[in-house]
């Protein structure tokens, strides 16, 4: 195929795709030197879309000649004319039928151009398209102003209401310059050779003041200038049309780069799932070359026992839906099966339509496996805390159970004491109340020893029953008003007294959620203490103050007494634990046991800061009381 045959192929396909792309409402020009078939390639999908748009079409040619070839290349194109023709969707004419006998007459023709949108409109065409070949319909001597009139009188048909699309054709070789000056005026878009040009020059045609009188040499003259113009104008838009198909190759290219070095599969299929490209992504990951692959099903990675994924998707695709990490199983060339994660997008052509699809798939066996692992160890060591759980759970039981017999075994024994004790006390005060003027003194200094420990061992066992009824009871809690309980205790207690104690309360205490009688022993043994530790001949100075905390109460009792030096704070508040000789300080070690027993029972904590030297500041924390 000769150079010169390739581009008037090219030629001809370019013009056809920018007739085809003509909005509703386009008026063009369309200039050849010869023969009117010259663009009948152009004017065949010019037919062809207008019948798939379900528009009526009105091709008016010069002579019967060329219908006739225009007819025999529309067969060619599939449309069958006969058909069409016969169903109205088609009309072809010459300008036998076109013209009347009478002088040609714009107001005339466009009248009957009206009847025919409004006929097409009332048989329910979308649109109406027409080309025209004018030389012959208006004839070669027609005048400036009557093709004025006639152009300005097209121009006026078009509406939103109702799509029109019209193509005038005129021959340069038949119509005088005056004429082709005029219609190149009266045409938003004219068709110059193998192009479509936007008109710089046109005008309204009654705009063209003297154009009718202008002289013949002049209008030809006009006429060279403004071609001239048109296909300057057209090769800098063709030389931006290349300038940016450059830009859009540079692109792709680019975009072709980064497929190809992906780690990740891009491929692209039709609606049908047939592969249309497989990058090395792919061949990496599935173990298939582009050969193996390109024309294939993409179902032949998919599983056997997921035979409906597929379609499934191709579904969604079709509906215009996007797919986003897709998490599901592929076969490789191999048989492997690996785990995959899928992101599908529709791909849609020029005109929305889709079809076909674009597919991301990432291998991500390792993360699979990695998940697999992982629960398999968060089973493994929840089946192992489960079974710890069941053993401390029994050991926990078992230890209840020993400690429960052993304080009714401490209770039981305890009690029991008392009645032989209390028979020694008994006696031991008989004895020096009956005969101690008999007894000498030694004998009498036994005596009163005996009586003294038998109190202080009577003390021990009431303590320690107090402590053993701190696990046995229910403690039902109630709001506690710390205010007026501490003020009954201080005074309740001797010791307490403003004449041995200064006992200080600077704000009135809150209430708390406890058990009184719990709390009333709590701060008993805690004000006793703070009296009971202070260095011989000092007064004990007491102050008693509250802090709130998130949801909790604070209550300080503080002291001036000997302190608790910092090694001996761990064990202070343990069964019979003593920082202070007897010889000193009486006591049984229970007492602060208790406190901190009792105050675990009501849902609290207990504890003390003390530098040991100036004086300890014991704390005791428990829910706040609920306002109302």
């Amino acid at each position: 195929m000769s150079n010169d045959v390739v581009q008037s192929v090219t030629m001809k396909t370019q013009l056809a795709e920018q007739i085809l792309s003509l909005p509703p409402g386009d008026h063009l020009c369309l200039f050849y030197d010869r023969d009117p078939a010259e663009h009948l390639p152009a004017i065949v999908p010019f037919v062809q879309q207008a019948l798939q748009r379900d528009e009526q079409f009105v091709y008016v040619a010069d002579d019967h000649t060329v219908v006739e070839e225009l007819t025999e290349r529309l067969e060619q194109g599939g449309i069958g004319v006969k058909q069409e023709t016969d169903r109205g969707r088609l009309k072809l004419w010459t300008r036998r039928e076109w013209r009347s006998p009478e002088p040609f007459a714009a107001d005339q023709k466009a009248a009957e151009v009206r009847a025919l949108i409004e006929h097409a409109a009332l048989a329910g065409f979308r649109g109406l398209s027409f080309a025209v070949e004018l030389t012959g319909t208006l004839g070669p001597d027609v005048e400036t102003r009557t093709l004025e009139e006639w152009e300005a009188t097209i121009n006026t048909l078009f509406t939103p209401r109702f799509p029109l699309r019209v193509v005038c054709q005129y021959n340069g070789a038949r119509l005088s310059p005056e004429v082709m000056f005029a219609a190149l005026r009266a045409h938003p878009l004219a068709i110059l050779g193998g192009d479509v040009c936007p008109n710089i020059f046109y005008g309204a045609p009654f705009a063209l003041y003297g154009s009718a009188d202008a002289t013949r040499s002049s209008a030809r003259i006009m006429l060279d200038w403004m071609v001239s113009q048109l296909k300057q104008t057209r090769r800098e838009v063709r030389r931006r049309e290349a300038l940016r198909h450059r830009e859009e190759v540079d692109v792709y290219e680019r975009l072709a780069s980064i497929v190809e070095s992906s780690d990740d599969a891009i491929i692209s299929k039709d609606l049908d799932g047939i592969v249309v490209t497989w990058n090395k992504g792919a061949e990496r990951i599935f173990g298939y070359t582009v050969e193996e692959m390109v024309g294939k099903p993409i179902a032949l990675l998919v599983p056997p026992d997921r035979p409906n994924e597929e379609p499934e998707i191709l579904a969604r695709l079709r509906r215009g839906e996007r797919i986003d990490h897709y998490e599901t199983v592929r076969v490789r060339k191999d048989g492997r099966r690996i785990d995959i994660s899928l992101t599908v997008s529709p791909i849609r052509d020029a005109e929305g339509r889709i079809v076909g699809a674009s597919k991301i798939a990432r291998d991500i066996s390792d993360r699979k496996l990695a998940e697999r692992a992982l629960v398999e160890a968060r089973e493994q060591l929840a089946a192992a805390n489960a079974e710890l759980e069941a053993r401390v759970e029994e050991r926990t039981t078992s230890l209840r159970q020993t400690v429960e017999q052993l304080e009714e075994f401490s209770y039981s024994v305890s009690h029991d004491l008392r009645s032989p004790l209390r028979a020694i006390q008994g006696y031991a005060t008989a004895l020096l109340e009956d005969y101690g003027v008999k007894l000498d003194e030694e004998a009498r200094e036994y005596l009163d020893r005996i009586v003294r420990s038998g109190g202080r061992m009577d003390r021990l066992i009431l303590d320690i029953l107090t402590y053993s009824r701190l696990s046995r009871r229910d403690v039902p809690m109630h709001p506690v008003a710390l205010d007026p309980l501490v003020r009954e205790i201080v005074q309740a207690y001797p010791a307490l007294e403003s004449a041995r104690a200064d006992i200080s309360i600077p704000k009135p205490l809150p209430m708390v959620l406890g058990h009184e009688p719990y709390l009333t022993q709590v701060l008993s043994n805690l004000l006793d203490n703070a009296v009971k530790f202070v260095p011989p001949g000092t007064t004990p100075r007491i102050r008693i103050w509250s802090e709130p905390g998130d949801g909790s109460v604070r209550l300080w009792i503080g002291d001036n007494g000997i302190g608790i030096k910092p090694e001996h704070k761990a064990r202070l508040f343990g069964m019979f634990e003593r920082v202070h000789p007897d010889k000193h300080f009486e006591g049984t070690g229970i007492g602060l046991a208790i406190v901190r027993k009792a105050v675990e029972r009501m849902g609290g904590t207990a504890g003390v800061e003390s530098d040991g030297v100036s004086g300890s500041d014991f704390w005791i924390e428990l829910p706040a009381a609920p306002t109302s």
